[in-house]
């Protein structure tokens, strides 16, 4: 599961998906949270209950940049209730 992005391109679009407004008449608080979760994620992409079970084959896909930067693992955030598995390397970034 993808729970976050850095936009490098579509920022006006994903503005309209979640908030029906431009960037630059979105507030602060929606600037920070543009794409820090899963749900929302899915809203600026587009992606709805409608494509679940597509395959990547067809109307949905990836698309490869050539991206290969170091990735970061580091203990997940906001799982105190997750006993021993709090410390895991379960959180992976992507590192410019």
């Amino acid at each position: 599961m993808i729970r976050a992005l850095d936009p490098i391109q579509g920022e006006e679009t994903f503005y309209q998906r979640r908030f029906g407004k431009d960037k630059d008449q979105a507030t602060g608080y929606q600037k920070k949270n543009l794409l820090n979760g899963p749900a929302k994620l899915t809203q600026a992409l587009g992606i709805s209950l409608e494509d679940n079970k597509k395959t990547l084959d067809g109307d949905i896909y990836l698309l490869d940049d050539g991206f290969q930067g170091p990735v970061e693992a580091t203990k997940r955030i906001g799982i105190d209730y997750a006993q021993e598995a709090v410390d895991y390397p379960y959180r992976f970034i992507l590192k410019k």
